[in-house]
């Protein structure tokens, strides 16, 4: 399991790679969230997908990102 991040003001996002499953995920904020859900996702999988924060500050988005089983 890996947990991605970035820090920005603003809208922001953390994102799994192309070969990981989305499997949680969350913002740290110094205010207020006005939102914070997943994004970017299929219709039946989560591969690849980010999880994105808007915030009223300054924001830290994790995403909680597994690594796909090798075929």
């Amino acid at each position: 399991m890996r947990i991605a991040t970035t820090t920005s003001s603003g809208d922001s996002f953390a994102a799994c790679r192309a070969d990981e499953r989305l499997i949680g995920g969350g913002c740290g904020a110094e205010s207020n969230l006005v939102s914070s859900y997943p994004s970017n996702y299929g219709p039946d999988d989560t591969v690849g997908a980010r999880w994105k924060c808007r915030p009223g500050n300054q924001v830290t988005p994790y995403a909680l990102c597994a690594k796909l089983p090798s075929p």
